[in-house]
Parts: C-alpha cells; structure tokens; sequence
C-alpha cells in the first residue's frame, strides 16, 4: 500500500485437506469434516517509522469477531478509497477473492469504519491482457486516487505492473498468482502461489506413497511452465519422472483428461491437479464415474479448499484427495474462522 498500515499475517501449516490425512508429515492434517485441525499463527512484524505491529499468540488487530471499530453503526466520514485487481476469464476466476475482501470492508464500515471513516473498494476486472492490466492500474491509482491495493489476484498483474507499482511507491496486498509476485518488494502475497501450492501437493503424494511418476497438471495460462516445473524438479530430484501436462480451461472433455492423467502417471504414481475448484470439480467427478480414484494418488494446490468441493464429490474419496490447504478450512470451528464465514454469509452471499 502507498503507506505501510499494520497488517496481521496469519500463516497455516501444509493441511492435507478435502478428505485427505497425513500422519508422516510434521504439519497440521485435517479431514474433509474439520474434525482434527491445528493452524499455527506466525509472529509478524510489519511497520513504518512510527508505525509496528507485532501478532503475537492469542492477540489480533481488533477485538476477536469484531469488524471495524466494532461499533455497530455504520460509518460516515471521508471514505478511504483501495482498488483491487482480479482476472476473471473462461475457466480462471478470482473475482470471488476481491468479492470476498470487498464483504470485509463491508462488514467494517457498518462498524464504524477506519476511526469513523468508511472504506471506498473499487474492483477491476481484468482478462490477461498486458494492455489492459496496465491501463487498470493507472486507472485506480492516478484517476480513482486510491489509497492501496488490496486483494489483487491476477495471472500478469505482478510481471505487467511491478515496476509501475514501485514507481507510484505503492505496496500491494494480494494473493500471488504470477511468480513476479514473490520476488518484488512491492508485493506482500498473502499465500503460496501455485509453484508452491502445488509443490506441496506433490510432497504430500509422495509421503502418501505414490511412486514412480508425479504428473503435475495446470492450465494453459502465461507462466505455466514455471509452475509446472517446481513438481517436475522435485520428482527428478528423487529419482521419478516428472510429467507436465497443460490442458486448456475450461476442461472440454473431464473424461478423456481424466483417462491421459492416469496413463501419464501410470499404476502406484502421484497426479497434482492446479485448478480452481469449478475447474477441477468436473474432472473429479469424471474420475470418480470412470473408477479411477485408487489407480493413482491425487492431490491438489490450494483451490479446491472448500467444504462444497468435498459435499459434491461425496464419499467416494474420502481420504483419496490431498490438498495442500495452506490456510484454515471453513469449517475448523475456531474463532476467527467462523466470524470469516459469518462475514460471507451476511454481505457475500
């Protein structure tokens, strides 16, 4: 952001999510239903030069299932203006992470704001398009005067826009996507991205004792190859092959993919899957109908980490479906977790 605000950075361990458990592994293993879940809180520091703020275990920025001031009245000062950025294109949408950051501030300026004054979110949507994404920056930036950006999820917003972001002094919070979004200063990525979201995922097919092959499948979008080859180099470096496959999205044939990635990974291998979940969920379910679930072991980026993912699947694949979580699953049960899926309920439904 284009002043550095207190930021409070809550990190989960690798959760093998959507069915999935893991009792090798040293991070925190959770069923589909949220019976077992442990999430550690990571102590961050972030400030300027009169401004720090430390998250230490049992403390938060506000008053726990608290938005805003927590006033219950809604605010009415000067509005505080953040843009948000996210691509939305056939088979890759993240509009629903902005909608989701866009319910929060909701939430808060019905709670009396940032000290009485309101938050102003203006979301673009953009379609991978260099031009574009440039023109939407400025837009927000020098024409709609943004303050900061906040929940910025793009496929090229990071490689487009970094030097630009840096040239204006401001400092993005986002959910990375492009692998420019974490090796810029000006990019604070809230989450994996999908070179280590899936990476994870292919170490937990690993540890669940899948052999031979690991077939990583991402779809056709800039920068896919350096996605792919995190779990390509990880499977070489223990002596597998590692398979990149790149279909296009939406998938137009769930069953013949279905049918390449176990042929790709042959009896006994590992597939990670690195689709949003209305992607992916076609291609599990053609999995599922063509009895390919026990042929290989699957696993998955992050995507996927949501309850409905595993309602609509069904119990097919309980224990069948690793996901590397990377954040709490909705229904854990704690605290900040719940107040989370009282917020969606009430302003993002």
């Amino acid at each position: 952001m284009k002043r550095l605000l207190p930021v409070l950075l809550v990190t989960g361990a690798l959760l093998l999510a959507a069915c999935g458990d893991d009792s090798d592994s040293d991070s925190a293993a959770t069923t589909a239903g949220g019976a077992a879940t442990t999430a550690a809180a990571a102590d961050t520091t972030s400030g300027s030069a009169d401004t720090t703020a430390a998250a230490a275990s049992g403390t938060n920025v506000q008053a726990e299932g608290e938005c805003g001031m927590g006033t219950g009245e809604a605010a009415t000062g000067e509005p505080i203006k953040l843009g948000g950025i996210a691509t939305n294109v056939p088979g890759i949408d993240f509009t629903w992470i902005t909608s989701m950051a866009g319910a929060y501030f909701e939430c808060v300026n019905d709670n009396g704001g940032i000290n009485g004054r309101p938050i102003e979110y203006i979301v673009e949507e953009e379609h991978i398009d260099p031009g574009e994404i440039a023109g939407l920056s400025k837009k927000l930036i020098e024409e709609d005067g943004v303050l900061g950006l906040v929940g910025n999820t793009s496929i090229i917003d990071c490689s487009v826009n970094g030097a630009y972001y840096a040239e204006q002094g401001f400092f993005a919070i986002i959910a990375g996507v492009d692998h420019a979004c974490f090796n810029n200063p000006n990019f604070s990525a809230v989450n994996m991205g999908p070179y280590y979201s899936s990476l994870g995922g292919a170490q937990a097919a690993v540890r669940a004792g899948a052999e031979g092959t690991l077939v990583i499948a991402t779809g056709n979008q800039p920068g896919v190859d350096l996605i792919n080859s995190g779990v390509v180099d990880y499977a070489e470096s223990l002596g597998m092959k590692g398979v990149s496959l790149k279909p296009e999205v939406p998938i137009a044939d769930p069953a013949v993919l279905a049918q390449q990635l176990v042929q790709e990974a042959g009896d006994g291998g590992g597939v990670v899957l690195d689709f949003t979940g209305p992607t992916v969920l076609p291609l599990l379910q053609a999995i599922e109908q063509q009895g390919l679930i026990d042929r290989v072991i699957w696993a998955s980026s992050t995507p996927p980490n949501d309850p409905s993912i595993a309602e609509a699947l069904g119990p097919a694949w309980n224990g069948k479906f690793l996901i590397n979580a990377e954040f709490n699953l909705l229904d854990t049960g704690l605290p900040d977790q719940n107040h989370m899926n009282e917020i969606r309920e009430q302003y993002a439904s």
